[in-house]
């Protein structure tokens, strides 16, 4: 297999110079160190990386967070952002861009490491998955699970997959490593638990109830004192998740 390719926008000399070393050492191919968004975005047009890791603050007229966006109207490639700002304005920003990673220094090389492999296997398993839909070829269950998404994820119901819309899902029951996913239109299982399942699914309408449930709160028609009413099902609450319920629910 090819080494990746990945290129380095740092305007900080020594750190570039550290950053590709090490890389160059796990066996990865670095195409370019940049110090600038202008030379960066040539770069990508002349020679297109595997992978970018994008520093915010750089030299030139536009920084780190404006480079991204034009490298991703030129190609789809993961980018990593690996910067000193952490605050909120700068992460509002950066998400934007949608980065496989945000990363703030300073930062532990394995971790880095760790962001680059995590986030080519996502992109190379989400194009596996694109490329299957767009040729009506029915993608592995392991791809399906482990391709959750901002809107909607993959659910296998006998021998085929439904696309379920997040905002469909009516709550969710942890059942040891596998999670029961409960819609209008029946239950399906994640070989996921109930936590990775809610990491994934960004909806904001999602809140843990229980250690074993997690509903959509708009779709609660009634409470107790002890529990919430979805339609007909009663999800019960523990009082370690109660407050943050309550809430959320006044703000509906």
């Amino acid at each position: 297999m090819e080494p990746a390719k990945i290129l380095i926008l740092e305007d900080e000399f020594i750190v570039a110079e550290d950053i590709s070393a090490q890389l160059s050492r796990e066996g990865y191919q670095v195409t370019g160190i940049f110090d600038n968004g202008m030379d960066a975005i040539a770069a990508v047009r002349n020679n297109a990386p595997d992978i970018a890791l994008i520093d915010i603050n750089i030299q030139g007229d536009i920084d780190g967070i404006e480079t991204a966006g034009i490298i991703a109207k030129i190609v789809n490639i993961p980018l990593i952002f690996v910067t000193a700002y952490s605050g909120h304005s700068y992460i509002d920003r950066a998400k934007k861009v949608k980065p496989h990673a945000y990363i703030v220094k300073p930062f532990n090389f394995l971790n880095l490491v760790s962001a680059i492999e995590l986030a080519l296997y996502n992109f190379q398993n989400n194009r596996q998955i694109a490329s299957s839909l767009e040729a009506k070829v029915t993608p592995t269950e392991e791809q399906f699970r482990n391709y959750l998404v901002n809107d909607f994820l993959f659910l296998k119901r006998g021998n085929r997959f439904d696309k379920i819309n997040t905002t469909d899902i009516l709550y969710l029951e942890a059942d040891g490593s596998y999670c029961h996913v409960f819609t209008r239109s029946g239950k399906y299982t994640l070989s996921q638990n109930l936590q990775k399942v809610l990491l994934n699914i960004k909806n904001g309408s999602f809140v843990r109830t229980h250690r074993s449930f997690a509903i959509n709160i708009k779709h609660v028609t009634g409470r107790t004192k002890s529990s919430l009413l979805i339609n007909n099902f009663r999800i019960p609450i523990s009082s370690q998740y109660k407050e943050a319920i309550m809430v959320m629910m006044k703000s509906l």
